[in-house]
């Protein structure tokens, strides 16, 4: 009997012990968790409140002006103009000889066949690496692998990627500034021809080595044989964006950005922060500013509900360590788990309302009182998530004695 007693009573302790540490490891946690998820919803906030204060200033003072008239009395103000866009420039690769008039952007792609080392779990659970050959547009290090040999990739590319920008992107009258030219990506592929190919080869003769140069399918191939490649030989292809994607269609634009001169420029708004929009097609000065508040709201939701799930969890873990302590293990699926996942589930979106709130309340008071509104109602209906489950009470039946009969 003795034996058995102290035997419960190590189970006893070790069960208290874990407990304890699981307690102090829940609490830790959790108020870590919720004490990020409150820096992040408040710098989030912050943040959203001065995107809304710099376009609301750029509601209020931008202006819609004509393509060909430049005038002086919008410089340093914020406009909005829509048209086609135009290059008078001949931009130049000279290494592969070309040459192309109408284009904004002229970029040369450079592929090498590489080794590339895959890191996977085999059957036993230890950690393997398998092998494969690729194209890459970057150098792979194959001195990193963990097998190396057999597996070597050379340590530069002879011809490198580049890309060349027009510098004199036009809208109108006025010239592009290079952010607004950033953006314009519709990339096409620019085959190349058997015109400019002995010219190419002369030019790539220090390159080449012992490689040798072929035209395949309107891409340059440095290496013995396209369809066999081999590691170490280049792809080279060639992108452009037209002025003209397709015969008789040009590419039409809008922007709002500061006039200085005949320049469009990102514009600084009193809040410090800068304005560039720039959108595909003909849209109106309101409906560009839409759909910028449309995205920033959704670019900011991002970051609110990745502030509401650590306050979540962090409450949860805190909540978990009187469940713990009254005997009950979290994650089980009992009654009490469920109350508990409901009650952090109210009182991290409480906090976070109330977070938003008070930041943006200055800013926009009817959204902060709103959303303190909806905190408290949600507090009124925490009791009920709290409130444990009603046990019906049994009331015992009285037992009403017969009457004997006599005979």
């Amino acid at each position: 009997m003795s034996i058995y007693t102290n035997v419960t009573d190590n189970i006893q302790e070790s069960r208290n012990l874990a407990a304890l540490l699981w307690s102090l490891l829940g609490l830790f946690f959790g108020l870590l968790l919720c004490i990020n998820a409150l820096r992040t919803l408040t710098s989030n906030e912050q943040q959203a409140v001065h995107h809304a204060k710099t376009l609301a200033e750029g509601q209020r003072v931008v202006r819609s002006i004509e393509l060909d008239q430049v005038e002086t009395d919008n410089d340093g103000k914020l406009v909005h103009l829509s048209g086609e866009i135009t290059v008078d420039e001949v931009l130049r690769d000279k290494l592969f000889d070309v040459e192309i008039v109408n284009v904004i952007k002229l970029r040369r792609i450079v592929e090498m066949y590489q080794w590339e080392e895959q890191q996977y779990m085999d059957e036993y659970g230890t950690l393997d690496a398998r092998y494969r050959k690729k194209w890459s547009k970057q150098l792979i290090n194959s001195k990193q692998f963990e097998l190396p040999k057999g597996h070597h990739n050379p340590t530069s590319m002879p011809v490198k990627t580049k890309a060349v920008i027009a510098k004199q992107v036009k809208l109108g009258d006025f010239t592009l500034s290079a952010s607004l030219i950033e953006p314009m990506n519709d990339h096409q592929k620019l085959p190349m021809t058997d015109d400019s190919f002995l010219q190419v080869e002369e030019n790539l003769s220090a390159q080449l080595a012992d490689k040798e140069l072929h035209l395949n399918n309107g891409n340059y191939y440095i290496g013995k044989n396209p369809i066999r490649p081999k590691i170490g030989d280049l792809r080279i292809t060639f992108e452009t964006v037209h002025v003209q994607p397709e015969p008789g269609k040009t590419i039409t634009i809008s922007v709002i950005a500061e006039q200085i001169g005949s320049r469009l420029v990102p514009y600084q708004s009193q809040t410090g922060e800068e304005i560039e929009l720039f959108e595909y097609g003909v849209m109106s000065a309101e409906q560009m500013l839409r759909h910028k508040k449309i995205y920033q709201f959704f670019t900011d939701s991002r970051l609110r509900f990745l502030g509401f799930l650590m306050m979540f969890l962090g409450l949860y873990a805190i909540f978990s360590v009187s469940w713990v302590l009254d005997g009950a293990i979290p994650f089980l699926g009992k009654a009490t788990e469920l109350r508990g996942w409901l009650t952090s589930l109210i009182t991290a979106t409480i906090l976070m309302l109330i977070t938003i709130a008070i930041i943006w309340i200055d800013y926009s008071p009817m959204t902060g009182r709103t959303l303190l509104v909806i905190a408290l109602v949600l507090l009124y209906l925490l009791k009920f998530a709290r409130k444990p489950p009603r046990v019906p009470t049994l009331i015992p039946e009285a037992v009403v004695p017969q009457k004997s009969t006599a005979d």
